[in-house]
């Protein structure tokens, strides 16, 4: 789409750089695009006790990504929780 990075080409671009590993801080649209193509190692989701009335949904994903959990941590009131490819 217009405005938008073709993941598969910036996966191989940086590749063929010898970049072997790249952490990924996204919102919806760039968290789901690498969930739906499984091209992730570990996902890491910061879950807050807080309250919020309206926002959008962490991940839009039309079918299930299967992962296990692979560690949760406490950050003070926030819980740190480490997904791994099942």
């Amino acid at each position: 789409r217009k405005g938008m990075v073709n993941l598969e080409w910036a996966m191989k671009t940086l590749c063929r750089a010898g970049i072997q590993s790249v952490l990924v801080e996204a919102g919806q649209a760039i968290g789901s695009s690498f969930l739906k193509s499984g091209r992730f190692d570990r996902v890491y989701i910061l879950v807050s006790p807080k309250k919020v009335e309206s926002g959008l949904e962490a991940f839009r994903l039309k079918k299930p990504v299967k992962a296990r959990v692979a560690g949760i941590k406490r950050l003070g009131t926030d819980l740190l929780v480490e997904l791994g490819k099942a």
